[in-house]
């Protein structure tokens, strides 16, 4: 079996449907449960509200300032240019030059991972040059890595010729999977699952105005046989299995997570505090019975 998974705490929908209070609430939950990592990015919230950009980071630093802590591994995601949603971006080497001291002026020696977000290009010289320069920039105890890439196959011959594994993040859950769409890159990548709940889909409840499936005016109609499925399957592994139930759709994202060896870590989204526990008592019961949800997972993949 692999190692023990990595937790990662994500931002994306601070300043969003979580307030700052909320936000601090989860920090301070997530750092008392003995959790580091915090994922970021400059376009934080993708609210389209151009007055919100970046301001995941800024929290994130008002709290760190608040709270004196200082041993915090914050990954940055780093190249969009705007919070609406769109594919602008910069990631030349000039560029990410500028953000890189940006941060480490922000956060320290806590800035612990800089990765290139969003990137649209197809032209491997441009890509290599970003690469390249994002190596240079890394200190050896800062590690680097690549999230929404649109072309792997441009980005194959960069990340081989790495002297150390990057991370790479890739959506993940019991709906959907981009795991095959980059599964060029992943035996030299350390990956990260996100999008772990689908969204924010449940499995046993409606939507809230607040939800996330609402705020993103997600459409669920061309996943509904697929989510009945699930529901159908979790319900009679329940059933069989009454000491260890899914409870919800984040805990199965979980599960098959953990049992696909090509993942190394999973970023997760909570809401509220409580939600923070409850990822935190799931990792110790899947560390100690993952076997039991093995048939769950046959189930549904048949």
């Amino acid at each position: 079996m692999k190692e023990p998974y990595q937790l990662c705490l994500g931002t994306a929908m601070w300043a969003w449907t979580i307030s700052k209070k909320m936000a601090f609430d989860l920090l301070d939950q997530w750092y008392q449960a003995g959790e580091r990592c915090i994922d970021t990015a400059t376009n934080y919230p993708i609210n389209k509200n151009s007055a919100d950009f970046r301001k995941a980071e800024q929290w994130l630093k008002e709290w760190l300032d608040d709270s004196g802590v200082t041993d915090l591994k914050i990954m940055v995601k780093i190249g969009a240019l705007s919070n609406d949603g769109s594919s602008k971006n910069n990631l030349k080497p000039s560029f990410l030059s500028i953000n890189h001291q940006h941060y480490s002026d922000l956060f320290g020696e806590q800035f612990d991972c800089m990765m290139i977000h969003w990137d649209n290009r197809e032209d491997a010289a441009a890509i290599d040059a970003s690469v390249q320069c994002m190596e240079s920039l890394c200190s050896t105890n800062q590690a680097l890595g690549f999230s929404g890439i649109k072309h792997p196959t441009a980005y194959l011959q960069s990340i081989k010729s790495l002297g150390k594994k990057p991370y790479l993040q890739a959506k993940q859950n019991a709906i959907q999977s981009h795991l095959d769409y980059y599964n060029e890159l992943i035996p030299f990548t350390k990956t990260i699952a996100y999008g772990l709940s689908g969204g924010g889909i449940k499995l046993h409840s409606d939507y809230s105005n607040s939800s996330s499936i609402k705020q993103r005016g997600l459409d669920l109609d061309p996943f509904k046989n697929r989510i009945d499925h699930i529901r159908a399957s979790v319900n009679n592994f329940n059933q069989n299995n009454p000491d260890t139930p899914i409870e919800n759709m984040h805990q199965l994202g979980m599960t098959l997570a953990q049992l696909d060896p090509r993942i190394y870590g999973m970023l997760i989204g909570p809401s509220k505090p409580e939600h923070v526990a409850d990822t935190i008592s799931f990792s110790k019961r899947l560390k100690t019975h993952l076997s039991n949800y093995e048939s769950l997972k046959k189930e549904l993949d048949g």
